[in-house]
């Protein structure tokens, strides 16, 4: 494992030229969950894992639902990867369309309707496709009264993702390295149906 961490605002490379991103972004890599030529959804995601994502090999897209942040992405990426300013609840994504759906600290913004949400990604995701992101600890990643945020538990995540999963794991992740106090859940689950 690298010994690099992201800095916030500021996009620094590796030696290899690759860019650097959150330890807890970067387990898909490292774990072998995105692979070279993967399709790959990042909801709610903001640049940095999409164009690290396509230096992998993958085919990405990013949907987001805040039109000023996908101007903030296109000014900085550029087109290296496809910029989806919907919203995922009602976007009209085919069925099956990818290998892979990332959701990092995203499920807890969704106020409304976060089962519909959740049902709508493994809508696009093929059979045997991984869904995975992180949900926050409360007060660690958010305060816990922050207005933006409706915090769901490893226990509520997981009985969501049963109806449409297999293999789902749910344990608490390192932000920047793996030894640091954990601010998150990470969870990865397998779509039914292969």
């Amino acid at each position: 494992m690298s010994d690099y961490v992201m800095q916030w605002g500021v996009d620094e490379y590796e030696p290899n030229g690759k860019l650097i991103i959150l330890y807890r972004f970067k387990r898909i890599i490292d774990e072998g969950i995105v692979k070279p030529l993967d399709r790959v959804l990042d909801v709610g995601g903001w640049g940095k894992l999409e164009k690290r994502l396509t230096q992998e090999g993958c085919l990405v897209d990013v949907i987001n639902i805040d039109r000023e942040e996908c101007d903030r992405i296109r000014s900085r990426y550029g087109s290296s990867f496809i910029i989806i300013n919907d919203d995922i609840r009602t976007a009209g994504i085919a069925d099956d369309k990818y290998d892979v759906i990332c959701c990092f600290e995203t499920l807890e913004h969704i106020l409304e309707d976060r089962k519909l949400a959740i049902k709508q990604m493994f809508r696009v995701l093929v059979p045997g496709g991984k869904f995975v992101g992180t949900i926050p600890i409360p007060g660690r990643v958010h305060p816990v009264d922050d207005p933006t945020v409706d915090f769901i538990s490893p226990e509520e995540l997981r009985s969501i993702l049963e109806e449409y999963a297999v293999d789902i794991r749910i344990e608490p992740t390192g932000s920047i390295k793996p030894q640091d106090t954990p601010g998150s859940w990470f969870f990865v689950a397998t779509k039914k149906g292969k």
